[in-house]
């Protein structure tokens, strides 16, 4: 039977604030201060090591309450897994000035999800938006107002961030008054 690693990231859900979540993983997830402030520094932290199956769930509700992204990742044990968790955590320490700001605007435009890319519906990807909106821009207002627009980056899927769905909206609203003004000419 395999275990699970809990893995944070210093993005923040909307309607959270970074001291609501280390109030939070202080409170629920019994953290100290200055390891919650120390987490929520780095670009990702191991919180859990060889965590059983029955207890993924908890952290899981746990840590989605608390407002801060996360993942679950499946490991085996043995020294192997130890050796990458350490060097995972080297990693993060080791961020360039450039790569912690790609992370952060990334972390603005992005939230990541527990989807795979095969369960996103085609006109749900990002690469339909993009061809709606060059092609027949009124799909791509109907798309984003209906619901969420995914992409896959470097293996992992996100949805866009409303303020990044926002501007696609108004983006797509400004393409079409040009279309109207120009078609009543």
């Amino acid at each position: 039977m395999s275990d699970f690693r809990i893995v944070i990231f210093n993005n923040i859900h909307d309607g959270f604030t970074q001291n609501d979540v280390i109030k939070s993983l202080i409170k629920d997830v019994k953290l100290n201060k200055q390891l919650a402030e120390t987490f929520m520094s780095r670009a990702q932290t191991i919180v859990a090591e060889s965590v059983s199956e029955d207890l993924v769930w908890k952290y899981r509700k746990l840590l989605y309450t608390c407002g801060v992204e996360f993942e679950i990742q499946p490991i085996s044990s043995g020294l192997v897994d130890r050796k990458e968790s350490l060097e995972s955590v080297q990693v993060a320490e080791e961020l360039s000035a450039a790569d912690a700001k790609r992370i952060k605007n990334m972390a603005k435009n992005f939230v990541l999800t527990d989807l795979t890319y095969d369960d996103v519906p085609v006109y749900r990807k990002r690469w339909f938006v993009g061809l709606a909106l060059l092609f027949f821009t009124p799909l791509t207002l109907f798309v984003c107002i209906t619901g969420e627009i995914y992409a896959q980056i470097d293996g992992r899927v996100y949805r866009y961030s409303p303020f990044f769905k926002g501007v696609l909206t108004f983006v797509s609203c400004v393409f079409l008054a040009n279309g109207f003004m120009m078609a009543t000419r």
